[in-house]
This record gives C-alpha cells, sequence and structure tokens, in this order.
C-alpha cells in the first residue's frame, strides 16, 4: 500500500511511530510520504482517513497546543472541496 500521511507543520507524528511505519511499507513493497499540503494528500488517493489527534509534544499543555490546533481547525477539515483534489 502506498501510504501518505498529511499533518499541519508541529503536529508531527513521533520518530518511533515513523520508523516503524516506514519499516512496514518497506516490508510490504508500499511507499510512506509525509507532507504539510493538504492538496496533496488528497491526489489520487483511493481511501482518505482523516483523524483528529495533536502531537505528543504538546500533550499534557492545553494552553499551549490550542492556540496552535486552532489555527489549523478549519483549513484540515474533511470539505467537499477537498475531494475534488482526490482525482
Amino acid at each position: 500500500m502506498d501510504v501518505t500521511l498529511t499533518h499541519p507543520k508541529g503536529f508531527e507524528l513521533d520518530d518511533e511511530i515513523i520508523e516503524m511505519a516506514k519499516s512496514n511499507v518497506k516490508e510490504s513493497g508500499g511507499s510512506l510520504t509525509i507532507s504539510n499540503d493538504i492538496k496533496e494528500s488528497y491526489n489520487d488517493a483511493d481511501v482518505i482517513y482523516i483523524k483528529s489527534w495533536g502531537s505528543r509534544k504538546h500533550y499534557g499543555k492545553a494552553k499551549e497546543e490550542k492556540p496552535l490546533r486552532i489555527q489549523h481547525r478549519e483549513s484540515w477539515r474533511i470539505k467537499e472541496e477537498h475531494l475534488n483534489y482526490a482525482k
């Protein structure tokens, strides 16, 4: 499977998770692309899975993280217009 992980800058997954994902795609013959461009992530997608998540580096620091999440809230929601990118 070819997987694209897309997230706003500042919400990166932990290195250990990324390394595990890279190992899995290497074993299976797939690929992993990491992007901060929501339009790019929809391009040629067969399946789009959206999950609400935060960065572990901000875990337990709600006051610090909230302004970061708010600035991306509208642009990183699934919208019908985004489906037009999946061509």
